[in-house]
């Protein structure tokens, strides 16, 4: 009796805030939720067919405003950038107003931004309007047309994602020769202003991103769960034990003194089965790195950008302390310090900033060159949508290589990004139209690899524990690098009045970047090496709660002693 009471005192039912959370929603895998593809297919084709095409408008600023390069280039690069930082904040505002309502607001700043460059006469106050602005707003429409994806679908989660970030290549395929249509009709304003109608379609895009509606689910109907050993890292069950895990922990894995869960969450599907209300719902690694919330290595694009700010997102409307509370806490788990002391993840960043200095370039200044090269304006912009359809290709193929057990990650991560750097160098070389179409197919399907793989790449080198902080801190980096890159390659074209070296520049950073990530799988096995000695040492040592030595002396001994005294 006594030893059942003990062991029903163990077997406490687990109170699983995550999969509370999850079942408090009824995920439909269809349903509205093929509407919420199609409208986040469309912001994708719109936001990022902009994005991409403002290499069409370069030449025409540049004229108009009457101004060098380097100092237009700030434009094009300050969208993408600001981009990349406003995850944070469009994370923070998403958690507590919703998808819905921070899309339309995103389309509306974008909007605003676009038509109120058409009254500029000064190229800084363009800097402010269309590329703060129009990126600020670009990245709060972004971020709700992932996140809602995955709310909506769980069992097709992947192809869902998969359909509406298509939307970027084809988006960039239509965009550039359209851009080019509507500055030989309308000029630049007239471009713009028409840009700036076709994004207020968002706000259509964005009304479909409706919250799911609630199915709350009592908690007697969680079954218990018991605790197991770890091994391998997985969560081997062992015996019960209260399992408290929030949304934010699942994903963001912090790692916790008082948490199962978020301690040790590298879960292996095989392991880790909870039933709730007579339903399994299964958490395994790949729901983190191919088909789950998160669909790493399927969100690309600008998609894996805000990726990370909806790592933090918990139920919404229902955050407490508001959205500065909520921007503040994201900043904070994102631009954790402490990584910097791994020098894999130090070595990953320096790849990733030269990554980024050149990764923008050829978008930005292929059609002035080919526009130099006294090549047809349409043929300039084809160009760039060569780029985008085969972008696309690109994203598949490497999302479905990625996904191979056989395939080294990292060494394809850095071997794609090899090609398209020695094919950036040899760009200038290509004098012949068929040639730099070839450039731009291949430029298009190796770039999808720093766009589709840098989340799961940061999974396999510093484990699920440490992505959000990892991922962040990568997303700022690149950020930064963004704003460099482009206007040093507008320099240089000013000091030697050819494109030359501003495509040199792009190929030696996108190679040297590839390069440098050669040297991780080296780090790694010393540093496998060096906590299997590790390992060895402390087994070897003697337990710490072991028992002393007890010295025993008898009474009779000490008066023996003092006797002879």
């Amino acid at each position: 009796m006594k030893d059942k009471t003990k062991k029903e005192n163990k077997e406490k039912y687990v109170e699983d805030d995550a999969l509370s959370y999850y079942s408090e929603y009824e995920i439909p895998d269809g349903g509205w939720g093929w509407m919420v593809v199609l409208g986040s297919f469309f912001v994708h084709v719109i936001a990022d067919g902009i994005t991409y095409s403002l290499g069409i408008f370069y030449s025409k600023w540049v004229d108009y405003f009457q101004t060098d390069k380097a100092t237009m280039a700030w434009v094009g690069s300050l969208v993408p950038a600001m981009t990349y930082l406003t995850g944070p904040v469009a994370g923070a505002l998403t958690n507590v107003y919703g998808c819905r309502k921070v899309a339309v607001v995103g389309s509306l700043l974008t909007t605003f931004g676009f038509v109120i460059s058409i009254f500029v006469n000064n190229v800084y106050f363009l800097y402010f309007s269309f590329g703060i602005l129009g990126g600020i707003g670009m990245g709060l429409i972004y971020l709700p047309a992932i996140v809602c994806v995955g709310f909506y679908f769980e069992k097709r989660r992947s192809f869902a994602t998969g359909l509406a970030v298509c939307g970027a290549g084809i988006g960039t395929f239509i965009f550039a020769p359209l851009s080019q249509f509507l500055l030989n009709f309308y000029g630049w304003k007239g471009a713009v202003l028409i840009s700036a109608g076709l994004i207020l379609n968002c706000i259509l895009c964005g009304a479909l991103f409706k919250p799911l509606p609630k199915t709350k689910i009592p908690k007697e109907s969680i079954s218990p769960v018991s605790e197991k050993t770890f091994q391998n890292g997985n969560i081997n069950i062992k015996k019960r034990k209260e399992l408290s895990v929030t949304p934010d922990e699942i994903v963001n894995l912090t790692k916790s003194e008082n948490n199962l869960a978020t301690r040790k969450l590298s879960i292996d599907s095989r392991h880790s089965q909870y039933s709730v209300g007579g339903t399994r719902s299964r958490i395994s690694r790949r729901s983190f790195s191919g088909s789950g919330l998160l669909n790493v290595s399927v969100f690309q694009s600008h998609a894996s950008v805000i990726s990370m700010s909806v790592l933090s997102l918990h139920e919404q409307g229902q955050a407490s302390g508001g959205c500065w509370k909520e921007t503040k806490t994201i900043f904070q788990q994102t631009l954790n310090p402490a990584l910097l002391t791994d020098p894999i993840f130090v070595i990953f960043l320096i790849s990733n900033f030269f990554i980024s200095v050149g990764y923008i370039v050829p978008y930005i200044y292929i059609p002035d060159y080919a526009l130099e090269k006294n090549l047809h304006p349409n043929k300039a912009a084809m160009l760039v949508s060569v780029i985008g359809v085969s972008n696309t290709f690109g994203r598949v193929v490497f999302g479905y290589l990625s996904d191979n057990p056989r395939i080294n990650r990292i060494i394809l991560y850095a071997t794609s990004l090899v090609i398209c750097g020695i094919g950036t160098l040899v760009f200038p070389f290509l004098e012949i139209y068929p040639l730099q179409i070839f450039y731009s197919v291949i430029f298009g399907i190796f770039t999808g690899v720093f766009i589709s793989i840098t989340s799961v790449v940061l999974v396999d080198l510093l484990g699920l524990e440490n992505l959000t902080n990892s991922f962040g801190l990568t997303l700022l980096i690149q950020g930064i690098a963004t704003l460099i890159g482009p206007p040093f390659a507008g320099w240089l074209y000013d000091e030697t009045k050819n494109y030359d070296f501003s495509f040199y520049l792009a190929g030696i950073t996108l190679a040297g970047g590839g390069l440098l990530l050669y040297i991780i799988p080296f780090l790694k096995q010393y540093k496998k090496k060096k906590q299997h000695v590790m390992t060895e040492l402390v087994s070897d040592a003697p337990p710490l709660n072991s028992t002393p030595p007890q010295i025993v002396v008898s009474l009779t001994d000490i008066d023996s002693n003092h006797e002879e005294l």
